[in-house]
């Protein structure tokens, strides 16, 4: 026993590859005519009975998979979330990015690209890590092997160690160099049954969330009432420290009376 807990959840993207146009992008469409033979069935194994059933068959198997996950989330209480799906980090990215700013998923596990590196852009995610993790052995790399690159990042794994308080990732190439070191914490959740737990905070005079509070009710809903939907001048203290709180913004914690 480590004293954390984490829960891991698996999730299929593969409706990025199920084209509802069967000739569309043939050496990937799972669903294309070019490597399905005329009457292909799967459905003897409970998959699609037809290449143009295909696509629905997919996007059900994503939807009803997407709605499990928000579920499961929503109710964890566990000290880590994870998730892990076969394609690479910037698919579905609203998808994803909800599920770690509402309900606190903190690191997203991905594959299908054939390398090894962290996501470039983890703003589109709202912040959430992610890594793709396609270089493992058995399969031909997505580009050219750079032999004399210390850094070369075609074939690895990444290498995770993990404490109550943080995950460590680490990219480990071919060479056994560590090409690139991450480091992730909880996220804070607001919308779980964790989170209905959790105390609620006063802010402080002084604090980050006080003077932003103290700024939204005097200035920011008379300049920009836009910013602050279902707010007046006259709404409570404790509805603008909510709304703060569920965007994440200036260390605002859990109002005591919204």
């Amino acid at each position: 026993d480590q004293g954390f807990t984490v829960e891991i959840f698996m999730i299929d993207s593969n409706i990025e590859d199920a084209d509802e146009d069967t000739s569309a992008n043939p050496e990937h469409n799972i669903c294309g005519k070019l490597h399905n033979p005329p009457g292909s069935s799967c459905a003897k194994i409970g998959g699609p009975s037809s290449i143009e059933s295909c696509h629905d068959w997919f996007q059900k198997l994503w939807d009803e998979g997407a709605t499990w996950a928000t579920e499961k989330l929503k109710k964890s209480e566990a000290d880590w979330q994870i998730m892990v799906t076969h394609f690479p980090c910037g698919h579905k990215t609203k998808f994803y990015k909800e599920m770690h700013l509402k309900y606190g998923l903190d690191l997203l596990v991905t594959g299908h690209a054939h390398y090894q590196l962290m996501y470039w852009s983890p703003e589109k995610l709202g912040g959430l890590k992610c890594f793709i993790t396609g270089g493992g052995g058995g399969i031909t790399s997505e580009n050219n092997v750079e032999v004399d690159n210390p850094d070369d990042h075609q074939y690895g794994f990444f290498d995770l160690t993990m404490t109550k308080e943080s995950i460590k990732i680490e990219s480990i190439n071919w060479r056994g160099n560590v090409i690139e070191t991450e480091t992730v914490e909880p996220y804070l959740r607001t919308e779980t049954r964790k989170a209905e737990l959790e105390p609620c905070v006063i802010p402080k005079p002084g604090s980050d969330c006080y003077k932003v509070i103290q700024w939204a009710m005097k200035d920011g809903i008379h300049s920009n009432p836009e910013w602050f939907p279902g707010l007046t001048a006259a709404s409570p203290v404790a509805k603008f420290q909510e709304k703060f709180y569920k965007e994440h913004k200036d260390g605002c914690g859990k109002p005591c009376d919204a």
